[in-house]
């Protein structure tokens, strides 16, 4: 009997997490509003959690874990998190309210369900502050400037409500959602939570200092684990690049080379500035991300991507026969007549008699909007269009002009200047691009130098503070200079891990580990170069963006394998067995990334997103993400030594060292993502997929920890198999999450 009791928690805990992935593909399928009513909002899902609550409450008792304190405590503030998330399920209630400028204070607002729900006061809008990055269009912040009546207090009294910035009054929440620009309209977040979120914090605090505490218990534990595992100082590499495995630019063809301008000209062209992606920033970099997007690369046949772009609106008609567009699908490179390879000119997206090849398919994809191969059609369209809109000058927000206070940005062909501009300015606006475009057919290159010289003298005097910093501007630069790096360094890093897992191996196999110098040294000049590197990339986008680079898939990954080559740099000389592991890891993190383009568009950051909160939620997720890819990499070259004896227990020790502070790390980068959540939404938890799956993770790495009860984690080979499986749950809390499950939280 006493060993149902010991088992029954850990069978509940599975039973759930199949549960909560069955939920995230039934979402998939049928919708969030379905999955949410009939599934996390059931009463058997209710009564699993409660059932999952009593059974661990009963283990916790049954063997008397209140001895071991700091164990004890880390599962009394997982009951305290459960027991606030039961309080906010039944007693929260969440709606919205949409507030006019200047109208009368009302205190009705909608529930979630559409109901009419009436507030103990009277809240009105007093005024609506909307601001803009410099220059731009794009919100910078929003807030609501709030007046209360509370007339059962006889009391007023205002308050401010902005993205990351709550306004609270008598246990009611507000939040800026969102806002309706045309008629000065504020709509805010309602959440009435008295209980709720006060227990989930005390349980999120509690967790935080148990796991420290427990982190504290362990280190007689550590010390005895580090004795176990490998300590060998020695490095070692076989060779450091395979030949083949580089991908080399493809020779030219035989065909005459494209008309452009010198280099040197390109490279003042490039430092212009330029309205893109609704930030200014070096016209060097919209050279760039056009070239990749058309090409793939970031130069084509020798020349630059500024030559690129210069050839394109200088010389177009010796451009658009080109072969230079990448059409990755084979239906689209037929239906485009292309038969070789996969470029196509810009002249084959149309007919002989200058019909547009994909229009019939697009008004059928765009009337049958769930057929298959809709994504690599509008991509090929896409590129169409990029190349359309350049010609029509529309891609070129070079000129900078001040009006009523404000600056905008506008392209050679715009139509809409101010009226008031004085008609000098007027005439360099819309006639000084065609003056370039002369000097340039003339070849007058001189000249053509000088006019872009004194056209940035013209950008940086009206542009003002719209123009970014010196600093920031030659930081963008370096930035785009040493990117396309990235994709080399990703295929360096790959390749020598892979040598160096399958030597490490062997070496381990034979009983012997022993390394020249030489080789020693080689590979250590490759992690402090690639960490080098790396860390330079992070500080230049960090200093372009304004923001921790944090926000996207692609920084997230290049995140990972910065912070997997720091693991790698602090525990590879004494943990020798690990080297290859980060080198690997940082490799396929770098591939990965690199797979959307090794330099994404950088983008202002959305309001809801300026929160320190979340730059250490995702920080604390990839370092947790890093330790159980070494697990997993560790677990493969355990099985693989699985005859060695010796071996196998130093590789089920480090298994078992980084164990917990991984599963601790997930715990953290979790709630305080939940915090964020609150801060920023008004849920703490909203079962979106990647939440899911992010607790079904922390599930499943967290049964190996209770290896007392569950005897089966006892066993080297066991724990190897299992931490090996494990690591799918990881990939799909990512990549799963990302491109095929969906939701808030996706990067795809």
């Amino acid at each position: 009997m006493n060993m149902v009791w010991r088992k029954l928690p850990f069978i509940l805990l599975l039973i759930t997490v199949a549960v909560l992935a069955a939920a995230t593909v039934v979402e998939k399928l049928y919708g969030t509003p379905f999955v949410q009513e009939h599934w996390y909002g059931s009463p058997l899902f209710t009564i699993l959690w409660v059932l999952l609550s009593c059974t661990g409450l009963l283990y916790i008792l049954r063997v008397k874990l209140y001895k071991r304190f700091w164990v004890w405590m880390i599962h009394v503030s997982l009951l305290v998190i459960l027991l606030g998330a039961g309080m906010t399920s039944w007693t929260a209630v969440h709606g919205r309210i949409k507030l006019q400028e200047g109208a009368s204070p009302t205190d009705r607002y909608q529930s979630e369900q559409g109901e009419t729900l009436i507030l103990p006061f009277e809240v009105a809008l007093e005024r609506f502050d909307l601001t803009y990055y410099t220059g731009t269009q794009f919100p910078l912040d929003y807030q609501s400037n709030l007046l209360i009546q509370d007339q059962e207090r006889s009391q007023s009294l205002r308050g401010a409500v902005s993205m990351n910035r709550i306004f609270r009054y008598r246990f009611y929440r507000f939040y800026q959602s969102g806002y309706a620009p045309e008629t000065t309209s504020s709509i805010l977040s309602i959440a009435y939570d008295p209980w709720g979120i006060s227990i989930s914090y005390i349980g999120y605090a509690l967790l935080l200092i148990s796991l420290l505490g427990g982190m504290y218990a362990r280190r007689h534990r550590v010390r005895q684990l580090l004795k176990q595992a490998l300590v060998s100082p020695l490095a070692m590499l076989l060779i450091l690049l395979a030949g083949g495995t580089l991908s080399a630019e493809a020779k030219a063809p035989a065909t005459p080379l494209p008309k452009t301008i010198p280099a040197s000209v390109a490279k003042s062209l490039g430092e212009l500035h330029i309205l893109y992606n609704n930030r200014v920033c070096p016209l060097e970099t919209y050279a760039q991300e056009f070239t990749e997007k058309l090409y793939g690369r970031s130069s084509y046949r020798g020349y630059s991507a500024e030559q690129v772009l210069a050839g394109w609106i200088f010389y177009y008609d010796s451009w658009v026969d080109e072969p230079m567009i990448r059409i990755k699908d084979r239906s689209i490179r037929k239906l485009l007549e292309c038969y070789e390879g996969q470029r196509v000119s810009y002249l084959q997206f149309f007919d002989l008699q200058g019909n547009y090849r994909l229009e019939a398919l697009l008004d059928n994809y765009i009337q049958h909007p769930d057929q298959p191969g809709r994504k690599a059609l509008f991509e090929a369209h896409e590129k169409c269009q990029v190349i359309q809109r350049l010609g029509l000058g529309e891609s070129l927000a070079i000129f900078p002009v001040q009006s009523h206070g404000r600056i905008a940005w506008y392209h050679p062909a715009s139509t809409d200047l101010p009226a008031e501009m004085p008609l000098d300015q007027w005439t360099f606006v819309r006639k000084s691009f065609n003056y370039l475009s002369e000097l340039v057919i003339m070849q007058q290159w001189d000249e053509a130098q000088d006019f872009l010289v004194k056209l940035r003298h013209y950008q940086l005097k009206e542009g003002g503070e719209s123009c970014p910093s010196a600093v920031r501007f030659r930081s963008e630069i370096y930035y785009n200079q040493l990117s396309p790096f990235i994709g080399l360094l990703a295929k360096i890093l790959a390749t020598v891990g892979i040598l160096l897992f399958i030597w490490t191996a062997y070496q381990l196999s034979v009983g012997r580990l022993v390394d020249p110098p030489l080789v020693k040294w080689s590979i250590w000049i490759i992690i402090y170069g690639s960490m080098l590197y790396l860390t330079l990339m992070v500080i230049l986008r960090w200093i372009v963006s304004g923001y921790v680079p944090l926000s996207n898939g692609f920084e997230t990954m290049q995140a990972l394998a910065w912070i997997v080559l720091l693991l790698t740099t602090l525990t590879g000389r004494k943990h020798r067995v690990l080297i290859p592991f980060g080198l690997l890891m940082g490799g396929l993190s770098l591939l990965v990334a690199s797979f959307g383009g090794s330099n994404p568009q950088i983008t202002p950051l959305m309001p809801v997103l300026h929160s320190p909160l979340l730059s250490i939620h995702v920080l604390v997720i990839m370092i947790a993400y890093s330790l159980l890819a070494f697990m997993m990499l560790n677990s493969c070259m355990a099985l693989i030594l699985s005859r060695r004896s010796a071996v196998g227990t130093h590789l089920e020790a480090l298994s078992r060292l980084l164990l917990y502070p991984a599963v601790a790390l997930l715990a953290i980068g979790i709630f305080i993502g939940a915090v964020w959540a609150n801060v920023s939404w008004g849920r703490y938890w909203s079962w979106d997929p990647k939440e899911v799956w992010a607790l079904i993770t922390l599930i499943i790495y967290a049964l190996p920890l209770h290896c007392e009860s569950l005897r089966c984690f006892r066993s080297q080979r066991f724990l190897h198999i299992y931490l090996l499986i494990a690591f799918v749950s990881v990939l799909v809390t990512y990549f799963g999450v990302n491109f095929f499950l969906g939701g808030m939280h996706s990067y795809a």
